[in-house]
């Protein structure tokens, strides 16, 4: 196989859910060849690494060896927004607490990647919510990016663009987090209160938003 051709391998089989341990350790296998993975891409990486983690194979040998080649040679630099968001969430589904210094390593290399304000701009709203959800699944909480979150959140533009979903499962991490920045939640009640947001939410939506408010808001005692 090549880089691409396994990945693609990988992903096709996660997709169909097929749960074969022995077919998935032949794939970890060849990932762990020496110099294999320097011929991915950083689409092949993420791609690879998710069809492992929506699998639920948790393999720590590989994951710190894909943690020290995206690392490497400044190739974090080439992951886009959405390849990133992949990245960092394939690690947070599969529940990983890691002790490994090259995974803790990765995660501080992400961050500084996400405080530069012209990447944070290139997100979309399920990207930048992704994003969100894996750092509280992780417990990574950076006073310095939720800032500059929480200025991308602020933007009346960008928040128009966060549906139900993105809503509140970006309140769920907040909440986690225990995220406190007032001006970020009045703009995100603001589009929460639309009538045309409203209309969009299922029960569940409403039941989530409503106690990550009453979460956020109240436990701090901040007006939102």
């Amino acid at each position: 196989f090549r880089p691409q051709e396994l990945a693609d391998t990988a992903w096709s089989f996660a997709r169909l859910d097929v749960q074969n341990l022995p077919l998935m350790s032949s794939f970890a296998g060849q990932l762990l060849k020496g110099g294999y993975l320097e011929g991915f891409t950083a689409q092949g990486i993420t791609m690879s690494v998710m069809a492992f983690a929506r699998l639920g194979v948790w393999n720590e040998v590989l994951m710190d060896a894909v943690a020290k080649r995206v690392i490497a040679d400044g190739f974090l630099a080439t992951f886009n927004a959405h390849e990133l968001g992949v990245l960092i969430g394939a690690f947070s589904s599969l529940g990983t607490k890691s002790s490994s210094s090259v995974q803790k390593e990765l995660m501080q290399r992400i961050i500084r990647r996400l405080l530069d304000p012209t990447f944070l701009q290139t997100f979309t709203a399920q990207e930048l919510t992704a994003i969100m959800r894996a750092t509280a699944i992780l417990s990574i909480y950076n006073e310095r990016l939720m800032e500059a979150v929480a200025q991308r959140l602020m933007d009346k533009a960008f928040m128009s663009t966060f549906d139900p979903w993105d809503v509140r499962h970006l309140l769920q991490a907040f909440a986690r987090l225990g995220v406190r920045h007032a001006d970020m939640m009045t703009s995100i009640r603001l589009h929460v209160q639309k009538d045309t947001f409203l209309e969009a939410c299922n029960a569940d939506d409403l039941a989530v938003i409503t106690w990550a408010f009453e979460t956020i808001c109240g436990q701090y005692g901040q007006h939102c």
